[in-house]
């Protein structure tokens, strides 16, 4: 950095002036020397002018050494040091003291007007001091462009100090005349002496002004026009200076300081650009709010977001479109913001769009500057997919997909509100258990989909039977749960339950069927029946299940009794569990003879239990325990073993027919299984035959072909058991290759009685006989029905005309018999 001097000229402009001024200033010593002893009197007063002179020469070089300072401000501004700075308040001070004395010698003089412009200098130069410490205020702030504004005043007032400048120079030109003239009445000689030096320095006065305003004055005009410049914002202007070091020192200043704001203006406009850009195109909404609640900005989102136009969104009431239920919140929200007491956090509120439907958004507030005052910034993001997503996904997690119900775990919470609510009122709550009757057979034999409209149908039929309040809950299958809250008494659940049962015997229709399935309901009431949810619906199941054992179609309420009964259900399955794993299930057999000759040509085999306790029991008894509980499987598999096995002994003319579960049947390797088992006994093949019911065949119809033909291909035969009850396609059994058909008993048993069962009778037997199929009827106990078998040319029949089912034994002793029988 340059070494600062005090206050003084310029190093090259200075000496120049300096050095003129003191060559003048010898000449006028030595002509006032020589002319001394002509006009002793006059030197008092050309010594007065000499002081004045040099007064004003003193004050030249204040207003040049303020100049100078003001320079050296800008500089200061782009390189601070502690040192300039010193020198710099040093040359300030100095220079006021110099205007100061100048004054008071002027005004000695009695030279008013000159005072007065001391005045005017001083306030300059007090202006300039100011201006600089702004300047170095604002560079500390990092404020370039207030601190280039300011540069502008201070060349301003720079050049306003050249100018007094050059008036006091004038002035001091005045006062030598003004000597000079007085002089002429003491001596003619001294005073043309006088004169011409008077003319010299005034001659050198101007030559000197020309001189430094050429130099000075005219680039710092130069200067200040390029300050204005950039001061109105064309920070492209440049300052082209020719002239002493320091001023162009001071354009290189100007130059670098517009330079740098320029730039500056470039980034913080390429800034500006980017936030713009990321705010209009950004999905969220930007939004900036003033502290009365209107909107001050918001970005573009919300026209497609909202429907809403941003000329007219900007300057509304941000709470207008607010959810009534959500105006506290957000303002309360907004308020908490201004009031700096919380950190940016997710808000969330809903707004109305411009087609009335509202939005579910999600906020984060923070506090901004923005212009003169705070505004809170709101960035927002709609929910309402997410929302929309979310409350589906519970919906689901709590409802039944197909129905649309509750399920199981909202049936909890609700019967859980209920029983709650019952104790703090002193109330009941009562629970129905419901179950469609025989809804099996509908998906058995019109499928599944005929069964999903059937399930929505009975739930939309319940809905409508029950109470506004009431809970009706699809927990599985065909199975529903109802819960009544404020029960007064078991009657009027009853009532209620008997509506129910009611209401289903009108038919439902699906598709072009009009299908008739009823209704069995068991009901529990709190607090007579139990205390807590588990136990209650626990009940109201046993009561159903004694319901359904009644021949469904109806209702029962829990009591003491129908526990008893459930609990010894519970008794027999742990039973029958122990009697498959211990040998206590039995094989009976029960004749299959020819109607025409009345010759044994097999048997069909049939399970019968000996429990430990209550003797024999027949298939009535734990064949639907063995259904629902899934031991059938095991079952089916342990009479078809025995039956094989015994069947061997037989005579090679017999055969043995095994009854097939939907649930063996439905196995993926049943046919696997069945094959194992006929290959480890030893039974043929060919002496083996499989009953399926009607509902098992149709159920998956190529399915049941493609184990038909295999079974066929290995030997084995298959028959339809119980023909004539269920709705078999034609189509279907004319495709399906079994073996024969077997007449439902039923019709066997209401022969005589219902015209209606001869005629389906005969009409199975011509069937069976069109399709080559040989028909069995089951069910015969009288000579009558088998007269009307022998009538229509049936083949073969089993019932107890011929034998009740027996054991093994008592068969083998029943086919000798009958061959004595027979041959005589």
């Amino acid at each position: 950095m340059r070494r600062i001097r005090g206050p003084g000229l310029p190093d090259s402009v200075g000496g120049r002036i300096t050095a003129i001024l003191a060559l003048l200033l010898a000449v006028l010593v030595v002509i006032v020397a020589a002319a001394a002893w002509q006009s002793r009197q006059q030197a008092g007063h050309v010594n007065d002018s000499r002081q004045a002179f040099e007064v004003d020469s003193a004050t030249e070089q204040s207003a040049l050494s303020w100049l100078y300072s003001d320079v050296l401000a800008g500089r200061y501004i782009l390189n601070p040091s502690p040192e300039l700075a010193a020198t710099i308040h040093s040359t300030e001070q100095s220079t006021l003291d110099h205007i100061d004395r100048a004054r008071q010698l002027e005004l000695a003089d009695g030279k008013m007007d000159v005072v007065t412009d001391f005045d005017e200098i001083r306030a300059a130069a007090e202006r300039a001091i100011v201006t600089r410490q702004a300047a170095m205020d604002a560079t500390d702030r990092g404020d370039l462009t207030s601190a280039g504004q300011i540069l502008i005043q201070g060349v301003t007032d720079s050049q306003y100090l050249s100018d007094a400048f050059l008036r006091i120079t004038a002035s001091e030109t005045a006062e030598v005349q003004a000597a000079s003239d007085a002089s002429r009445t003491t001596a003619g000689i001294t005073m043309a002496i006088l004169m011409g030096a008077a003319i010299a320095v005034a001659f050198g006065g101007v030559f000197a002004s020309l001189a430094l305003s050429r130099s000075v004055v005219r680039p710092l005009l130069h200067l200040g026009e390029t300050a204005r410049a950039v001061g109105r914002g064309r920070f492209t202007a440049r300052a082209d200076v020719r002239g002493p070091r320091e001023v162009r020192e001071l354009a290189t200043i100007l130059n670098t300081t517009s330079a740098s704001i320029y730039e500056r203006d470039a980034a913080l406009s390429e800034s500006s650009e980017r936030w713009r850009a990321l705010v209009e195109n950004s999905h969220d909404v930007i939004m900036v709010i003033n502290p009365d609640m209107t909107v001050a900005f918001v970005n573009r989102v919300v026209e497609p977001m909202f429907g809403y136009k941003v000329e007219n969104f900007v300057g509304s009431d941000a709470l207008a479109i607010v959810h009534p239920e959500d105006v506290q919140k957000a303002a309360a929200m907004f308020t908490t913001v201004t009031a700096g007491l919380s950190t940016p956090s997710v808000n969330e509120a809903r707004i109305r769009r411009a087609d009335g439907t509202y939005a579910h958004m999600e906020a984060i507030p923070s506090l901004i500057r923005w212009g003169d005052h705070e505004a809170i910034l709101l960035n927002a993001r709609d929910m309402s997919e997410q929302r929309q997503a979310q409350e589906t996904i519970a919906y689901m997690a709590f409802h039944d997909s197909l129905t649309g119900l509750p399920n199981r775990l909202l049936l909890q919470d609700r019967l859980e509100t209920a029983l709650a609510q019952a104790r703090r009122l002193g109330v009941g709550v009562c629970v129905v258990s419901v179950d469609l009757d025989r809804f099996k057979n509908v998906n058995d034999l019109l499928g599944h989909n005929a069964g999903d409209e059937l399930l929505k149908q009975a739930a939309g039929r319940l809905v409508g039977l029950v109470r506004e309040g009431d809970t009706v809950a699809r927990i599985g299958g065909d199975e529903f749960v109802l819960v009544l809250p404020e029960c007064d008494s078991l009657d009027s659940a009853r009532d209620m339950t008997r509506r129910l049962v009611d209401g289903f015997r009108r038919p439902f229709r699906v598709g072009d069927r009009d299908l008739h399935v009823t209704l069995s309901a068991g009901i529990a009431r709190y607090p007579d029946h139990a205390s807590d949810a588990e136990t209650l619906v626990s009940n109201a199941d046993i009561a159903l299940y004694m319901a359904k054992d009644a021949g469904r179609d109806a209702y029962r309420a829990f009591s003491e009794d129908i526990a008893k009964r459930t609990s010894e259900w519970l008794t027999l399955e742990g039973d029958l569990r122990r009697a498959l794993v211990e040998g206590g299930i039995e094989v009976y057999y029960q004749p299959q003879s020819r109607v025409d000759t009345g010759e044994i040509v097999g048997a069909e085999a049939l399970a019968r239990w000996r429990h430990p306790r209550r003797g024999i029991l027949p298939p009535s008894e734990f064949i639907p325990l063995a259904e629902e509980t899934g031991l059938i499987n095991l079952l089916g598999e342990l009479v078809l073993r025995k039956a094989c096995i015994e069947a061997k002994a037989w005579p090679d003319r017999l055969n043995v027919a095994a009854n097939v579960s939907l649930r063996q049947f439905e196995r993926p390797d049943f046919l696997e299984r069945v094959l194992a088992i006929v290959k480890d006994t030893g039974l043929p093949h060919r002496r083996l035959e499989l009953e399926i019911t009607e509902s098992t065949a149709l159920r998956d119809v190529e399915r049941t072909k493609d184990i038909a033909t295999r079974l066929i291909a290995s030997g084995i035969r298959l028959s339809i058991d119980d023909f004539g009850i269920g709705n078999t396609s034609l189509r279907h059994l004319q495709e399906l290759p079994v073996h024969r058909l077997k007449i439902d008993q039923s019709f066997m048993l209401t022969l005589d009685e219902n015209p209606a069962s001869a005629a389906i009778a005969s009409s199975v037997i011509q069937l069976g006989h069109k399709l080559h199929l040989k028909v069995i009827a089951e069910g015969v106990e009288t000579e009558e029905q088998l007269s009307f078998l022998r009538e229509h040319r049936c083949d073969e029949f089993q019932g107890y005309l011929c034998s009740k089912p027996v054991p093994a034994g008592e068969f083998r002793a029943l086919v000798e018999a009958n061959v004595d029988r027979i041959v005589a």
